[in-house]
């Protein structure tokens, strides 16, 4: 299991995204919002299992729930996590 760290920084990368999921998140906090992918949801939602252990469903609200559960994790953790240079 990897620890807050490392999921935080996994989030930064882009990849061939226009945005990061890090990115996608702060975006949909502010502006209620979905500008990403459908892999990139599927990937918020598989970190929401992972940090939360709660696996989501497949239905709108569900979508919803495991964004907000990332929007409300990355507030909780984003100041204690550890800046890598």
């Amino acid at each position: 299991m990897r620890n807050f760290d490392e999921i935080y920084f996994a989030m930064k990368k882009k990849g061939d995204n226009r945005f990061s999921l890090l990115e996608l998140i702060k975006i949909f906090d502010n502006e209620t919002s979905w500008v990403g992918t459908s892999q990139q949801l599927l990937e918020i939602k598989s970190l929401s299992h992972e940090v939360t252990g709660m696996r989501s469903g497949d239905c709108s609200a569900c979508n919803l729930d495991a964004v907000k559960n990332m929007v409300r994790w990355v507030k909780q953790n984003e100041p204690n996590i550890k800046i890598k240079k």
